[in-house]
């Protein structure tokens, strides 16, 4: 629509307003630190490049870093978060006289957005699901016209590799929530360390989110594969830390 969309070194625009909207929940944890001038440059960078790249994704993955930080404030509530998920998309189902993912087409923030083709793209790979579910398919694009671009990661993963392969991806998310949430009972009397567990979360969150718009390659697979070995380093420390408090306790009882 006649708009500059930016992408500096990041390998496309969206992409790189991806990378900008998830500085945020980093640029919040830093604040904690109490390093704030850094996080507030680090914020206001993170919100030009979202804004710059021009594309609806980023912002809302913008606004879905932003709400789940403040989340925050009922954390206490987050083991009823999926519960809360599930019953508001079936309200939402009720209500549509089109299947739920037909939501995209109304989504277009920053004008000129595919809204139809992300629906477009769901709607076929559900009503071809025999034909790529048990291996690979190379391309979607003999389904229909102009079908060929995959804007959606969930599908990436299941034309590469099949069900199995799609089953794995969104199981090591599950795990890595899975770790989030043991890491904020572990660190239950300790804040600070509270809030730089629940702003990774936020980041898997996030990406979880964007999934559903865009494909990662290049620059984002690596921020990607980053948050996940931060995520599961979580678990060696944890592990580290009660070895360690249990040599304490074996000392002062000797």
């Amino acid at each position: 629509e006649g708009r500059l969309r930016a992408q500096a070194a990041i390998d496309h625009p969206i992409l790189a307003g991806t990378f900008g909207a998830l500085l945020i929940p980093f640029m919040w944890v830093l604040w904690n630190q109490k390093k704030k001038f850094h996080a507030v440059a680090g914020a206001i960078s993170g919100i030009i490049i979202t804004i710059t790249s021009a594309s609806s994704g980023p912002v809302l993955t913008l606004m879905t870093s932003v709400f789940g930080l403040f989340l925050w404030f009922f954390r206490d509530l987050r083991k009823h978060y999926i519960k809360i998920i599930i019953v508001s998309l079936v309200i939402l189902q009720l209500l549509m006289n089109h299947p739920i993912w037909f939501i995209f087409v109304h989504i277009d923030i920053s004008g000129g957005s595919t809204g139809y083709y992300r629906y477009n793209l769901i709607d076929n790979v559900i009503r071809h699901f025999p034909e790529w579910f048990l291996y690979r398919t190379r391309s979607s694009g003999q389904w229909t016209w102009d079908l060929q671009d995959i804007t959606n990661q969930y599908i990436r993963e299941g034309f590469d590799g099949g069900i199995l392969t799609l089953f794995f991806f969104v199981y090591i998310i599950i795990l890595c929530f899975n770790t989030i949430g043991k890491s904020l009972e572990h660190y239950n009397c300790n804040i600070e360390k509270q809030k730089t567990v629940w702003a990774l979360g936020v980041m898997l969150f996030a990406h979880c989110i964007t999934f559903i718009g865009v494909s990662y390659f290049g620059h984002m697979e690596f921020f990607y594969f980053m948050l996940l070995a931060m995520i599961s380093s979580l678990n060696k420390i944890i592990i580290v830390d009660n070895a360690n408090m249990a040599k304490h306790d074996l000392n002062f009882s000797n």
